[in-house]
Protein backbone atom coordinates (compact mmCIF):
# COMPACT_ATOMS: atom_id res chain seq x y z
CA UNK A 1 0.00 0.00 0.00
CA UNK A 2 1.64 3.27 -1.19
CA UNK A 3 0.10 5.58 1.02
CA UNK A 4 0.83 7.56 3.98
CA UNK A 5 0.60 5.32 7.28
CA UNK A 6 -1.18 6.52 10.69
CA UNK A 7 2.01 6.83 12.46
CA UNK A 8 3.16 9.42 9.83
CA UNK A 9 -0.71 11.35 10.32
CA UNK A 10 -0.57 11.11 13.65
CA UNK A 11 2.87 13.01 13.96
CA UNK A 12 1.40 15.43 11.67
CA UNK A 13 -1.74 15.77 13.48
CA UNK A 14 0.23 16.25 16.87
CA UNK A 15 2.47 18.66 14.92
CA UNK A 16 -1.05 20.74 13.78
CA UNK A 17 -2.01 20.70 17.20
CA UNK A 18 0.72 21.84 18.87
CA UNK A 19 1.05 24.87 16.20
CA UNK A 20 -2.90 25.22 16.64
CA UNK A 21 -2.44 25.60 20.60
CA UNK A 22 0.90 27.79 20.01
CA UNK A 23 -1.04 30.38 18.14
CA UNK A 24 -4.35 30.11 20.49
CA UNK A 25 -1.77 31.25 23.25
CA UNK A 26 -0.75 33.79 21.05
CA UNK A 27 -3.87 35.08 20.71
CA UNK A 28 -5.09 35.46 23.91
CA UNK A 29 -1.99 37.03 25.07
CA UNK A 30 -2.87 39.69 23.13
CA UNK A 31 -6.09 39.66 24.35
CA UNK A 32 -5.56 39.89 27.65
CA UNK A 33 -2.77 42.48 26.44
CA UNK A 34 -5.63 44.75 24.44
CA UNK A 35 -7.46 44.21 27.55
CA UNK A 36 -5.09 45.38 30.09
CA UNK A 37 -4.24 48.58 28.00
CA UNK A 38 -8.31 49.12 27.35
CA UNK A 39 -9.13 48.75 30.95
CA UNK A 40 -5.97 51.92 31.39
CA UNK A 41 -7.54 54.02 28.68
CA UNK A 42 -10.82 53.71 30.58
CA UNK A 43 -8.81 54.74 33.97
CA UNK A 44 -7.29 57.95 32.01
CA UNK A 45 -10.77 58.91 30.33
CA UNK A 46 -12.34 58.61 33.63
CA UNK A 47 -9.39 61.20 35.30
CA UNK A 48 -10.26 63.13 32.17
CA UNK A 49 -13.57 63.36 32.57
CA UNK A 50 -13.13 64.36 36.26
CA UNK A 51 -10.88 67.27 35.54
CA UNK A 52 -13.04 68.28 32.52
CA UNK A 53 -16.19 69.05 34.64
CA UNK A 54 -14.17 70.69 37.16
CA UNK A 55 -13.06 72.90 33.96
CA UNK A 56 -15.93 75.12 33.87
CA UNK A 57 -15.87 76.34 37.82
CA UNK A 58 -12.52 76.73 37.64
CA UNK A 59 -12.69 79.05 34.48
CA UNK A 60 -15.72 81.04 36.28
CA UNK A 61 -13.11 81.57 39.25
CA UNK A 62 -10.30 82.68 36.96
CA UNK A 63 -12.73 85.12 35.19
CA UNK A 64 -13.80 86.34 38.74
CA UNK A 65 -10.66 87.30 39.57
CA UNK A 66 -9.43 88.59 36.51
CA UNK A 67 -12.41 91.03 36.49
CA UNK A 68 -11.71 91.67 40.55
CA UNK A 69 -8.07 91.66 39.95
CA UNK A 70 -7.78 95.61 38.09
CA UNK A 71 -10.52 96.90 40.47
CA UNK A 72 -8.56 95.83 43.12
CA UNK A 73 -5.85 97.60 41.66
CA UNK A 74 -7.41 100.64 41.19
CA UNK A 75 -8.31 100.67 44.99
CA UNK A 76 -5.02 100.03 46.15
CA UNK A 77 -3.52 102.87 44.09
CA UNK A 78 -6.26 104.86 45.02
CA UNK A 79 -5.88 104.28 48.58
CA UNK A 80 -1.92 104.91 48.66
CA UNK A 81 -2.16 108.38 46.82
CA UNK A 82 -4.81 109.12 49.14
CA UNK A 83 -2.47 111.14 51.69
CA UNK A 84 -0.03 112.30 48.55
CA UNK A 85 0.14 115.98 47.16
CA UNK A 86 2.07 117.04 44.12
CA UNK A 87 3.15 120.41 44.16
CA UNK A 88 3.75 121.65 40.56
CA UNK A 89 5.89 124.95 39.64
CA UNK A 90 8.21 125.15 41.93
CA UNK A 91 11.75 126.30 40.67
CA UNK A 92 14.21 123.23 41.34
CA UNK A 93 17.77 124.87 43.23
CA UNK A 94 20.73 122.39 43.93
CA UNK A 95 21.07 121.54 47.59
CA UNK A 96 17.19 122.58 48.23
CA UNK A 97 15.61 121.79 51.28
CA UNK A 98 12.28 119.89 50.51
CA UNK A 99 11.08 119.88 54.12
CA UNK A 100 11.73 123.82 54.23
CA UNK A 101 10.37 124.73 50.84
CA UNK A 102 7.14 122.82 52.04
CA UNK A 103 7.17 125.35 55.61
CA UNK A 104 7.37 127.96 53.33
CA UNK A 105 4.28 127.29 51.21
CA UNK A 106 2.77 126.27 54.74
CA UNK A 107 2.73 130.10 55.58
CA UNK A 108 2.04 130.98 52.09
CA UNK A 109 -1.35 128.96 52.16
CA UNK A 110 -1.90 129.86 55.72
CA UNK A 111 -1.43 125.78 56.51
CA UNK A 112 1.57 124.95 58.84
CA UNK A 113 3.25 122.10 57.76
CA UNK A 114 5.68 120.59 59.97
CA UNK A 115 8.23 117.88 59.88
CA UNK A 116 5.98 116.08 61.72
CA UNK A 117 3.15 115.78 59.21
CA UNK A 118 5.39 114.49 56.38
CA UNK A 119 5.93 110.95 55.78
CA UNK A 120 8.01 111.36 52.53
CA UNK A 121 8.37 114.45 50.52
CA UNK A 122 10.94 114.03 47.24
CA UNK A 123 11.16 115.02 43.36
CA UNK A 124 9.25 113.61 40.49
CA UNK A 125 11.54 112.78 37.60
CA UNK A 126 9.52 113.87 34.49
CA UNK A 127 10.37 112.89 30.97
CA UNK A 128 10.96 116.24 29.81
CA UNK A 129 14.43 117.06 30.92
CA UNK A 130 14.03 120.86 30.75
CA UNK A 131 10.67 120.68 32.80
CA UNK A 132 10.74 121.51 36.65
CA UNK A 133 10.15 118.24 38.56
CA UNK A 134 7.58 118.23 40.85
CA UNK A 135 7.53 117.98 44.51
CA UNK A 136 5.60 114.51 46.10
CA UNK A 137 4.46 114.74 49.35
CA UNK A 138 2.87 112.05 51.49
CA UNK A 139 1.38 112.92 54.42
CA UNK A 140 1.24 111.15 57.81
CA UNK A 141 -2.05 111.77 58.14
CA UNK A 142 -5.39 111.91 55.74
CA UNK A 143 -6.55 114.82 57.98
CA UNK A 144 -3.42 116.80 57.10
CA UNK A 145 -3.26 116.25 53.57
CA UNK A 146 -6.73 117.32 52.96
CA UNK A 147 -5.93 120.97 54.94
CA UNK A 148 -3.49 121.29 52.88
CA UNK A 149 -5.25 120.58 49.84
CA UNK A 150 -8.52 122.76 50.85
CA UNK A 151 -6.22 125.83 51.44
CA UNK A 152 -4.34 125.59 48.63
CA UNK A 153 -7.29 125.71 46.66
CA UNK A 154 -8.55 128.56 48.73
CA UNK A 155 -5.15 130.78 47.58
CA UNK A 156 -3.52 130.91 44.22
CA UNK A 157 -0.02 131.73 44.02
CA UNK A 158 3.03 130.98 41.89
CA UNK A 159 6.00 129.80 43.21
CA UNK A 160 8.35 132.40 41.54
CA UNK A 161 6.19 135.02 43.49
CA UNK A 162 6.31 134.21 46.59
CA UNK A 163 10.24 133.49 46.79
CA UNK A 164 9.51 130.16 47.80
Amino acid sequence: MGGPDIADLTREFCEEIRELKNSLEFASKQYEDLEDECTEVKMENAALKANQEKLPQELERVKKSAHENPQNIVAQDQSSRIKNIELKGIPHVKKEKLFSILDKVGNVIDEPISDEDIDICHRVPTRNASAEPNIMVVFNSRTKRDAVFEKSTQKTFHGGEARI
